[in-house]
């Protein structure tokens, strides 16, 4: 889901979502997932590839992706773009995705449609959504039909800012304009689910809806009448895992997670072990993650980047040299640490080493691509395990 932050995308508690809210009785949801960044592309590559990540512009390698790894489980793996995949021109989000080595690609502006000059901009923006859950459904249903599996991302874009409605809707505020969409994209997963109950295989999927990541600036928050901040309302986003055959009924994971937690989460799901892959993540519930650190980067966007550990939410503004702390998901004012007290359970050595564990962070994210870049180079019988062990360590 494009710009989807958790406070206004209440999936699971709303009976007005009807699709969502009947999914969400056989899934595993999350109130406390996070994008690692705030970059679409960037957030979509460490939901692939389960790595912290940063905008590499036209460097790529493959990494240990759900692509590459169930293509040697007879998947077949489609990435789909409702817009376009390099939206801002030339071909270094392609090439990145199929570095990752996804069979197809395919985005909208691609595909064989009806010539739209007589339709709204939402029309067309809905128009875009359709043909991508579509496309969606028949990868999937081919996959079925020749007895083997697919893997399919699907990127939306109806969230966007300024969040575009129908006609007749433009007077309504910026809240119920995201509403109204929210109950768009409703619609769309009911067709979808359709598609997969009228080809009998609505039990045997696993779905999962995330956001790429939450508001992101000073616009977007000015039209719900907030200031820009490195939170919650940033970073904050929806996660169900739908999976019929494998939840029985709602299943509430109390843990801080992040978009690097996904890949490793469906490897776990479907019976693939992860012992010889590389991942920063793991999955949601083969380990008990509550007493780690979860980054929540900016990664260019801002001189702002912090994480969140045991509840709270710690940020470093790199102008002033000062570490921000609030309470997880709050919404609470931050707190300047100053050498003062701060009056919120905190581990004060993360505060003081705030900037110290963010740089070790870019560290750990620039050899972990050096890694990879290294793999991607070394013939197939050459031995890497010098360099993993070196990136372990």
């Amino acid at each position: 889901l494009e710009t989807a932050f958790q406070e206004h995308y209440q999936l699971i508690d709303q009976p007005n979502l009807k699709t969502f809210y009947r999914m969400g009785q056989n899934a595993a949801v999350s109130q406390l997932h996070h994008t690692n960044t705030p970059f679409t592309n960037v957030a979509a590559r460490s939901i692939l590839s389960g790595l912290y990540l940063k905008p590499l512009g036209n460097v790529y390698f493959s990494a240990d992706s759900l692509p590459s790894i169930l293509d040697g489980f007879e998947y077949e793996s489609t990435y789909i773009d409702s817009y376009r995949v390099d939206w801002s021109g030339g071909s270094v989000n392609r090439e990145n995705l199929q570095a990752f080595k996804f069979d197809n690609v395919w985005e909208w502006r691609n595909a064989s449609h009806a010539p739209l000059a007589t339709l709204s901009r939402f029309e067309v923006a809905l128009a875009r959504e359709k043909e991508a859950f579509d496309k969606a459904l028949r990868a999937v249903v081919k996959a079925d039909s020749e007895g083997t599996y697919a893997f399919v991302f699907v990127q939306s874009g109806l969230g966007h800012f300024p969040w575009v409605v129908r006609d007749g809707k433009e007077g309504l505020s910026a809240k119920e304009r995201i509403d109204e969409l929210i109950l768009e994209m409703d619609d769309l997963m009911a067709s979808f689910i359709a598609g997969m109950t009228d080809s009998g295989i609505a039990d045997e999927i696993i779905l999962i809806i995330t956001g790429d990541h939450g508001l992101r600036y000073s616009q977007e928050f000015q039209s719900l009448g907030l200031r820009y901040s490195h939170s919650h309302w940033a970073f904050n986003v929806p996660l169900m895992i739908h999976a019929p055959a494998l939840f029985e009924q709602q299943v509430h994971l109390e843990s801080v997670s992040s978009h690097v937690d996904i890949a490793p989460t469906v490897l776990y799901l479907i019976g693939v072990p992860t012992d010889s892959y590389y991942f920063h993540g793991e999955s949601l519930f083969a380990r008990d993650p509550r007493h780690r650190i979860t980054f929540l980067l900016n990664t260019g966007l801002s001189l702002v980047s912090g994480f969140n550990y045991d509840g709270n939410h710690y940020t470093y503004d790199e102008l002033t040299g000062t570490t921000h702390l609030s309470g997880n998901n709050t919404g609470s004012p931050s707190n300047t640490h100053n050498g003062g007290t701060i009056p919120i359970t905190h581990d004060q050595e993360l505060v003081d080493d705030t900037d110290e564990i963010l740089a070790e962070m870019q560290r750990v994210m620039d050899q972990t691509i050096a890694y990879f870049i290294q793999r991607s180079e070394l013939p197939d019988n050459q031995d890497d395990a010098g360099a993993f062990s070196l990136l372990e360590k």
